[in-house]
């Protein structure tokens, strides 16, 4: 055997085999590492249950939370073909009007 090869040790290295500033720092990095994973885990739990349960609000006293149709022939005779069909199939806006502010003066 060649005096230059490296030979491993013949005892196993364990923590109480450590010199005193050695196995400190092993401890502490140790500690580090679990406070992190612990962390992270209530972080998350956090996160996730938040997001699962989303926030509800109980309608205002007095207020009806039923759908009411504006199906009536007089709001009908003023929509064209258009405005009808995307009703129908739930892609129209109900916002201001295309080109308007939104704002009751102009």
């Amino acid at each position: 055997m060649d005096s230059n090869e490296w030979t491993p040790p013949a005892v196993p290295v364990s923590a109480s085999s450590l010199p005193p500033r050695r196995r400190g720092g092993v401890l502490v990095g140790a500690g580090l590492l679990a406070a992190g994973a612990v962390a992270g885990a209530i972080i998350g739990t956090t996160v996730l249950s938040s997001a699962a349960t989303p926030a509800t609000t109980a309608p205002a006293a007095g207020t009806s939370s039923t759908f009411h149709s504006n199906e009536n022939a007089a709001h009908e005779a003023g929509e064209s073909a258009a405005r009808e069909a995307a009703e129908d199939n739930g892609t129209a806006s109900y916002g201001p009007p295309a080109g308007s502010s939104g704002t009751a003066g102009g």
